[in-house]
């Protein structure tokens, strides 16, 4: 009996694809994507899967468990007030979404975290905001 491994960032590149968010519409491979990808785009969004937490056994007869890994999703901006608002924008708008939607093979997507962490690049001036998302299978 085998085991099998979903890809969560993929799943929630895929959930977010094609997706007006904060003004902004999210295409897979030109603002969207499932890993880091340098130099980034002007204003992008990038999922990185995580390890969750260990596989939960379910009481039954089977080898099945609940599965929880983690995506970090990540929003960089650009420079200056308008580039920290624009990325403030769609990180907020990108955890409303996932808040309320569930990527497909999944049976829940939640965030860690009631607003996201802001980080600013010193060498850039460039911004960045994370959110963790805890996803269930």
């Amino acid at each position: 009996m085998s085991v099998t491994f979903n890809d969560p960032a993929t799943a929630i590149v895929t959930l977010l694809s094609a997706q007006t968010l904060g003004g902004v519409t999210l295409t897979s491979g030109t603002n969207l994507f499932a890993d880091f990808v340098y130099p980034f785009p002007t204003l992008s969004v990038h999922c990185l899967g995580q390890p969750g937490g260990k596989p939960q056994p379910f009481i039954s007869s089977t080898d099945a468990a609940l599965m929880s890994p983690n995506v970090d999703v990540l929003v960089y901006g650009y420079p200056g007030n308008a580039g920290h608002d624009a990325a403030e924008t769609l990180m907020l708008a990108v955890m409303g979404y996932l808040q309320q939607s569930i990527p497909s093979g999944y049976i829940s997507c939640l965030c860690s975290e009631s607003y996201p962490r802001q980080t600013i690049e010193p060498e850039t001036g460039r911004v960045l905001f994370t959110a963790t998302f805890e996803l269930r299978y």
